[in-house]
């Protein structure tokens, strides 16, 4: 249909929000769950790359956004990227804040920047910035590639 510029955000490490963690007994990731969606990531990934190098499609641009990789440092490392807590959610109940909804009663962290989801799916809205950070503005190859959001938007 003439579309050229793709901006494409895979999945993250799902296996790692509190509403999955929450059902492990140590309250670990699902490394199941994760592998799934490295996977995914993967096969986008080469599925981009064939679709570059195969098909005679001019101005064909495109900046894929490796979200695993990307959530997977905040996980591997909280406190680097200033996060006191990355397993549990600011808000919500129970186990890990992840048992019970974020609604009008529930327990809320008194730092929400302090951790890495708000609710037990979402990310905090620190979290979403440094994202949104890394894809638009830094872009760097480890997380956006061939080219960052901001190089993609340029050529528009």
């Amino acid at each position: 249909m003439g579309a050229r510029m793709f901006g494409i955000i895979n999945t993250g490490p799902v296996g790692c929000v509190p509403r999955v963690r929450v059902l492990n007994a140590t309250g670990a990731c699902n490394d199941g769950m994760n592998r799934l969606a490295a996977g995914l990531a993967a096969a986008i990934k080469s599925g981009l790359a064939t679709m570059l190098t195969t098909t005679r499609l001019p101005g064909l641009k495109y900046s894929l956004a490796d979200s695993f990789a990307a959530s997977r440092a905040n996980f591997d490392n909280p406190q680097a990227a200033g996060f006191v807590n990355a397993d549990s959610a600011c808000c919500g109940s129970g186990r890990l804040g992840a048992e019970g909804k974020c609604i009008r009663n529930a327990t809320l962290c008194s730092d929400r920047d302090a951790y890495a989801f708000f609710d037990n799916v979402h990310p905090s809205q620190r979290a979403a910035e440094m994202s949104a950070h890394a894809l638009f503005v830094d872009g760097p190859t480890q997380v956006t590639a061939p080219i960052s959001f901001k190089e993609l938007s340029q050529h528009a």
